[in-house]
């Protein structure tokens, strides 16, 4: 089958003829150096036949300095290295986000995420719409004539294609980590193992049914990303200790491993939580947690020479173009409060994570040529386009690898730049310097990346001065304008609407649909108030870089409207639907009697007492979230008493969540440290906030005229992000005097809509602090 599959320049089409002869000059300027990397050296090794084979492996957040063929100490890849040692290895390349959907939406559209606008991390049926017009590289394979499969491992990911999401287009065939596996069983099953079995049964039915046609194949690994449930490393047994003494012999604490090596990984952070204190604690869970990691790059090692076996037995292997690569990487250092870079986390955007590994086989290659010239995700797939002779796109934004890898330049790109999936922070790199900008207002950070690769000796105020200065400005440039749009919707009759926006901490730089007189002198604050006639009403609001750390406050007063929880909408959901905090206010007043509130909220200001009673026949999940409006790390909440309720993981000493299913009461104490202090109630009734006419704080009614609502911090709370981006619809008409209000991010991208998830997904998603509880179906 191998000779069936041997390209020649015969089979090239008459362009691909005319441009093998314009660029054979030019090869063989570089004859030399190339010569030698090749066997049986074709006439151009840079320009295949329009039917080479593709195999794309992308391993899930694996981080370029652990591979042994990047400098580390440790064989963690000894089969990526034999491959590497015949490949092109591009040693400075960068992921173009942190997060795995938006990073890999970008590999395979060839353009930043502040272009295609898919920010959320994973990709669930009904949450992000298609990328205006930047097609998957799946479709421009497809149209050439290929059989496109991909197999994925994300454990959220499921298993319907989201015809929506530009990423699940254009594929033949496309199997997800899915049913029948239970969601919270997903992350165990996460392995190459599982992700070569469901790719073996794909290349058997392309080998059967589909061998006609060219293959190209995306294997996505997920070996090295943490289990999403614990937070831990689940590496397999056979492999759990292959780098366990090393890390503990290097952080000195070789006298601890004889307790934790025979324990089941997923039990040694527990064994450490029992029985040790502070400082020794987080240093046993860095020494854990750094061997789990590298033996899982081991084990999806092993996993991707099991699939290039499966190749060679379908006669692609030698046949085929391959590139490995990763969507982003994995911080392993010590935490650090003041970078927020913590371990085992993709937080950030320091090297750990930013910089990813990206090898190139060429068919025939038999040498390896390492390139230091600093290069992104985004270039493969115009790489790919030029090799096989696609027609050019001068959409994509990435540019070609071939000039570096024929040796006709030293360098391709004058800086690239990195984002943050909650959009705030951006990284842009040169080839000395890399700035890090967004994290904190007014403040960027600056590395000599080279030089300094732990990125610990900042040069922002020491640093060459005109060099900084360039890249701020460049930052500038490639940052997205991002804008909150207001949209009141007319009625019959016109009505009388005051709205207040209050963003401390941010400056809304230009203001378009009201008076400059609506901002307050510094600029923080948007105050509007008027009739709304029949043309309706539409603001934009263009705020500088966010300030983290800040509430958002909303106040609405809405003469036409007495049910302003669902007339006021964030993107296509309904407020009260959303994860944002209401804001209660009781006012005074003849009391009803107590028994007409289902809803009842006491605070003893004297004890610190919080109490929260709940009646609601018939409900199937009640929810309570508590925190403090200013958190603070001597700030605590200490749960009293639960009853119905279970508290929910993750929760910290400031913030309480805990839920009920399938109750019709519910009562909730929680003790505060800070008895004074404010605290938000979000307290939700199958998915929605409760009925504010049967709710009472302190056994007061509530004022119902006004709607008082927050985002709990900015950058928005990236539960609050998938709701606010996703805009109008196109073609829905809205009810009369809906006011809505949504993201945008410059643009002719795509939008993401949280709402209406299977509630497993949603469930999963609020544990690693995506969503807080979209609208959910049943699974």
């Amino acid at each position: 089958m191998a000779n069936e599959r041997r390209h020649s320049s015969e089979s090239r089409s008459g362009s691909g003829h005319l441009r093998f002869l314009f660029n054979l000059v030019s090869f063989a300027s570089v004859g030399l150096l190339m010569g030698s990397c090749f066997d049986n050296q074709p006439d151009d090794p840079f320009l295949l036949a329009p039917d080479t084979p593709v195999v794309l492996v992308l391993i899930d957040t694996l981080r370029a300095d652990h591979l042994s063929c990047y400098g580390y100490p440790l064989e963690t890849s000894p089969h990526l290295d034999e491959l590497a040692s015949r490949s092109f290895l591009f040693e400075a390349n960068s992921t173009q986000c942190n997060a795995t959907f938006p990073s890999i939406t970008s590999v395979f559209t060839g353009v930043y995420p502040k272009t295609h606008r898919n920010y959320l991390a994973v990709p669930i049926k009904g949450m992000a719409s298609e990328s205006g017009p930047y097609p998957c590289a799946s479709e421009r394979f497809g149209e050439r004539g290929y059989y496109t499969a991909a197999v994925t491992s994300h454990p959220s990911w499921g298993a319907e294609r989201d015809l929506d999401a530009t990423l699940w287009r254009g594929w033949d065939e496309i199997s997800h980590l899915g049913p029948p596996i239970p969601i919270e069983e997903r992350a165990l099953h996460a392995r190459a193992s599982n992700t070569n079995g469901r790719l073996f049964e794909v290349m058997d039915v392309y080998d059967r049914d589909f061998s006609d046609q060219p293959l190209f194949i995306w294997a996505h690994y997920f070996d090295p990303h943490t289990d999403l449930w614990g937070n831990l490393y689940d590496p397999p047994e056979d492999l759990a200790n292959s780098f366990f003494d090393h890390h503990f012999e290097q952080l000195g604490l070789s006298s601890y491993a004889d307790e934790l090596r025979d324990l089941d990984p997923t039990l040694r952070n527990e064994w450490i939580q029992d029985n040790t204190k502070d400082d020794l604690r987080f240093r046993l869970k860095l020494a854990a947690g750094r061997a789990g990691y590298d033996a899982e790059i081991l084990s999806c090692d092993q996993g991707i020479a099991q699939l290039f076996e499966r190749l060679e037995e379908s006669g692609i292997l030698d046949e085929a173009i391959i590139v490995v690569m990763s969507d982003h990487g994995e911080n392993m250092e010590e935490n650090s409060e003041e970078r927020s870079a913590y371990a085992f986390t993709h937080k950030r955007l320091y090297d750990g994570v930013s910089h990813t590994p990206l090898l190139i086989h060429l068919p025939g290659q038999v040498e390896g040529r390492r390139i230091p010239s600093i290069t992104q995700n985004i270039d493969v797939l115009p790489t790919l386009m030029e090799i096989l002779d696609f027609p050019l796109d001068e959409s994509i934004e990435g540019r070609s690898l071939v000039p570096l890898m024929r040796g006709d330049a030293d360098e391709l790109h004058e800086r690239v730049f990195i984002e943050s999936s909650t959009g705030s922070e951006k990284a842009v790199r040169s080839d000395e310097l890399k700035l890090i900008d967004g994290w904190m207002p007014n403040q960027v950070e600056v590395y000599e990346w080279r030089d300094d690769p732990g990125e610990v000796r900042d040069l922002s105020e020491s640093g060459p001065k005109e060099s900084i200065t360039e890249l701020v400005e460049a930052m500038d440039q490639f940052r997205p304008d991002v804008v909150l749009r207001i949209h009141a919707e007319p009625m019959k009759v016109p009505y009388d609407l005051q709205m207040q926006v209050q963003m401390p901490g941010v400056s809304i730089k230009a203001l378009e649909g009201a008076p400059e007189s609506a901002l307050s002198d510094d600029r923080g604050t948007f105050t509007w108030s008027g009739k709304v006639g029949p043309e309706g009403l539409d603001v934009v609001l263009h705020p500088q870089v966010y300030e983290p750390g800040h509430e958002v406050h909303w106040r609405i007063r809405h003469s036409g409207r007495d049910d302003l929880p669902l007339a006021v909408r964030l993107g296509k959901t309904p407020v009260s639907s959303t994860p944002a905090i209401p804001v209660w206010t009781s006012v005074a007043g003849a009391l009803p009697a107590p028994d007409s509130f289902d809803y009842k909220i006491e605070e003893d200001l004297q004890t610190g007492l919080k109490t929260i009673d709940i009646r609601h026949p018939g409900a199937r999940k009640i929810e309570c979230e508590v925190r403090y409006s200013l958190p603070r790390m001597d700030k605590f909440l200490e749960a009293q008493r639960m009853d119905g309720l279970s508290e929910r993981r993750p929760t910290s000493s400031h913030f309480h969540r805990s839920d009920a299913f399938d109750v019709d009461e519910a009562r909730l104490e929680l003790l505060a440290s800070h008895p004074k202090a404010g605290l938000r109630y979000l307290l939700r009734i199958d998915g929605s906030w409760p009925d504010p006419e049967k709710l009472s704080i302190n056994g007061k009614p509530i004022d119902t005229r006004l709607l008082h609502f927050v985002f709990p911090s900015i950058p928005m709370d990236k539960r609050i992000q998938p709701y606010l981006s996703a805009g109008p619809a196109a073609g829905t008409k809205l009810p009369p005097g809906t006011i809505q209000i949504w993201q945008e991010s410059g643009g002719d991208g795509g939008e993401i809509d949280a709402s209406h998830l299977p509630a497993g997904l949603a469930d999963q998603l609020n544990s690693i602090g995506y969503l807080g509880d979209a609208e959910q179906e049943d699974e």
